[in-house]
């Protein structure tokens, strides 16, 4: 036996484990790092929040250290992991600084990593020092950087101007309480100190070129320009709040729906367990066929009490008389009654066909005079002083 080299699957599929023999075993894609195969193995998704992948040679996202999460989907490091979570519903309540750099980039491509984390170094410095005027962040401030490096098809040139997006997470939307524009407020704490301080954003071979700030809120409402909780009846999510779904409610200050007790439900937007009913109470066509939404003893929830002809959860099944099947078995029984009746017919004519054939051999046998003998008185005409003369032949044929 030889020497057998690997061979790599095609296109972006990899298997699940090392030492494959078969090509089918490539049936995953090869997702790059902050990402995961999706439940069907057809594709990508970006790792959920509180997990993160740091590079494509393992298959699924993994989760970060206990006591700590990420502000974002799609993680690449466990550095992303903030080493601080406030169990305090203040968290829920953040603004995200997007702060957008354009550079003039030297071979940005080639450089397109290098420059990602020298920019994000820079970022986390100067993060540092306003924290030590203004308190920015809940524990922990994250960093995200992104070069997007030109795409031209014109031929590449050793310097590009490119731009760099910032993202700052976790930051506190009342940075100043005695600011009512809470979200203008910490937008122009970046933006001035980004025009005073410029030469602190420059990073090696690369020149920053314009600043731009802009700021949006995370798990929270934006309301008169100020990132609120998100209301009773609504959960948050990443980019805001949207309403519960049927089946579930939330109230004041509230990150997530809460299912209601089974077998209740409610409608969208429940905002307190009151409004957790019985299905046919919030709909009052649940019921079909006239039946009526009433309080059950037993399972202490209202159901559709049905009519004697329906039946069901919402009195959708008709119930025939004894059902349909009451008439099949009546064709059935007189069916059977005809046959019984055919059959004894039958019979007794029958019957009556072998009496008549025995009579009419006892009447023929009588006419024969050579029959001399019978069982019984002698036969008319026979003297009493004569022998009997027996014909066999006769009474062969009587014995049948």
């Amino acid at each position: 036996m030889g020497y057998h080299p690997c061979i790599a699957c095609t296109g972006i599929m990899t298997t699940f484990s090392n030492a494959s023999t078969r090509e089918t075993d490539c049936r995953i894609p090869n997702c790059p790092a902050g990402e995961e195969p999706t439940g069907d193995y057809l594709s990508c998704k970006k790792c959920s929040l509180g997990y993160y992948k740091s590079d494509s040679s393992s298959i699924h996202c993994i989760q970060c250290p206990t006591g700590t999460t990420t502000l974002q989907t799609g993680a690449t490091s466990v550095s992303q992991c903030p080493k601080k979570i406030v169990r305090n519903p203040a968290i829920l309540n953040t603004v995200v600084i997007v702060i957008l750099l354009q550079y003039s980039f030297v071979n940005c491509e080639m450089n397109q990593a290098f420059y990602e984390g020298e920019i994000k170094s820079a970022m986390e410095k100067r993060i540092e020092e306003i924290s030590k005027v203004w308190s920015l962040c809940i524990g922990y401030c994250l960093v995200m950087v992104n070069v997007n490096c030109p795409t031209s098809n014109r031929k590449k040139r050793a310097t590009e101007i490119g731009n760099a997006e910032v993202q700052v997470g976790n930051v506190k939307s009342n940075a100043d309480s005695k600011t009512k524009d809470e979200r203008t407020f910490t937008e122009n704490i970046f933006t001035q100190d980004c025009k005073v301080n410029q030469d602190e954003y420059q990073v090696n071979s690369a020149q920053l070129m314009s600043c731009a700030v802009s700021t949006s809120c995370r798990y929270s409402k934006l309301v008169s320009n100020k990132c609120v909780f998100c209301p009773a009846g609504t959960k948050a999510i990443e980019t805001g709040c949207v309403d519960c779904p049927k089946g579930t409610y939330s109230g004041t200050n509230q990150r997530e729906c809460t299912n209601c007790r089974s077998p209740l439900t409610s409608k969208s937007r429940s905002n307190s367990s009151s409004q957790c009913l019985s299905e046919c109470l919030l709909d009052s066509t649940y019921c079909k066929n006239g039946g009526i939404c009433s309080k059950s003893v037993n399972y202490m929830h209202h159901i559709c009490s049905c009519s004697k002809k329906f039946s069901g959860d919402q009195c959708e099944i008709y119930n025939e008389p004894y059902g349909k099947w009451w008439i099949f078995v009546i064709i059935g029984c007189i069916g059977l009654i005809l046959v019984i009746i055919q059959i004894v017919a039958v019979s007794v004519k029958c019957s009556r066909k072998k009496h008549k054939e025995k009579t009419r051999i006892i009447r023929r046998a009588g006419d024969d005079h050579s029959a001399e003998f019978f069982y019984g008185s002698p036969m008319q005409g026979h003297r009493a002083n004569q022998p009997f003369v027996t014909n066999w032949n006769n009474i062969r044929k009587l014995s049948y």
